[in-house]
């Protein structure tokens, strides 16, 4: 299988598929492989955004849930919706600076794929004092994310 056109650093998707289609996790669903292997590439690139980021300046925006926005939020959530359409296997994302259900599948055939709800950059009021930061990512079989539940 060749992940060339689906990722930005192949050799890193086709790794991450390879540990998951063997022992001990012998998964079979290749859209699944592909949407973990899009996680990996979304974190990948936040995590250069972020390593490469002299200062952290506000956007001059907030999100909905009323946070300034800095550059470096906005900037990672475009990284990771570019990392999720890339790979073909998500219908649809929501993040916290994105808080919308936004299409990433351009196909009207939907079986088989993946949506996601995410907030690549948690944390980063407090970046400015290198205070730890995280991602959140929750996956979904289907076409929605709003509204889902962890348990699903």
């Amino acid at each position: 299988m060749t992940e060339q056109q689906y990722y930005d650093d192949p050799k890193r998707a086709e790794s991450l598929i390879s540990i998951l289609t063997q022992s001990p996790y012998n998964v079979t669903d290749t859209n699944l492989c592909r949407a973990i292997a899009a996680l990996g590439e979304a974190t990948a690139l936040s995590a250069k955004i972020i390593a490469n980021a002299c200062a952290q300046n506000y956007a001059g925006s907030q999100n909905k849930s009323g946070d300034d926005q800095l550059k470096l939020d906005i900037d990672c959530d475009n990284a990771c919706f570019h990392a999720f359409r890339k790979s073909g296997v998500y219908a649809t994302g929501a993040s916290e600076e994105t808080p919308v259900e936004t299409p990433l599948n351009a196909t009207t055939d939907t079986n088989g794929l993946y949506s996601i709800g995410f907030d690549p950059l948690d944390g980063s009021s407090i970046i400015n004092a290198n205070f730890s930061v995280g991602g959140i990512f929750g996956v979904w079989p289907g076409t929605n994310v709003l509204g889902r539940t962890g348990r699903e």
